[in-house]
């Protein structure tokens, strides 16, 4: 069997490569690979197509200049699927979210700049089903909910500044307010 490899490159005024796209001449390959570059010369995004179309399959990576990597996700027929990851410029996670057939799905992590936990959730189908918690710049305890459908459903609870007392706790039922304690 003969694989062949093409590509198509176009450059900057710089001299430095801008995009490419490589192609792979086989019909057992179905993806094709392009990639641009920031006009520094270094890999900006890449990402993975199916075969001869601009339809997502596989890996998508972007890029910050410096070469760090600043997001990862995986499409399955231009569908978000799996994970997606993203950094802050200091290489720390930013969020993480996780999808099934293009709709938020699983657990989302959210942190703040300095590597402190702001909040996390559960979704299910692309919408809100389970306990959001919410934490702080500096680490402490800010609240907690329980939604069903993107609604509040269960108590939601307020925290003091230090995150050891309890301020407010309200109930809701179906997204609206039945009681509140203080």
């Amino acid at each position: 069997m003969k694989i062949t490899r093409t590509f198509e490159e176009e450059y900057y005024e710089n001299g430095q490569m801008k995009s490419r796209e490589i192609y792979k001449n086989c019909n057992l390959v179905k993806h094709d690979i392009k990639e641009e570059f920031h006009d520094n010369g270094k890999l900006y995004i890449r990402r993975s197509y199916i075969k001869g179309t601009d339809i997502l399959d596989g890996f998508e990576e972007i890029y910050r200049e410096n070469g760090k990597l600043a997001l990862q996700a995986e499409y399955k027929n231009g569908k978000r699927e799996s994970r997606i990851k993203r950094w802050w410029d200091n290489n720390l996670p930013q969020y993480e979210m996780e999808f099934k057939n293009d709709k938020l799905d699983g657990n989302i992590t959210l942190w703040y700049k300095n590597g402190q936990l702001e909040y996390t959730e559960t979704w299910k189908n692309g919408k809100l089903n389970g306990t959001r918690i919410s934490y702080r710049e500096d680490g402490t305890r800010a609240s907690k909910a329980t939604f069903v459908n993107n609604r509040v459903n269960g108590y939601r609870i307020e925290y003091s500044k230090d995150g050891s007392t309890i301020l407010s706790k309200q109930h809701f039922t179906k997204g609206y307010p039945t009681e509140l304690t203080h």
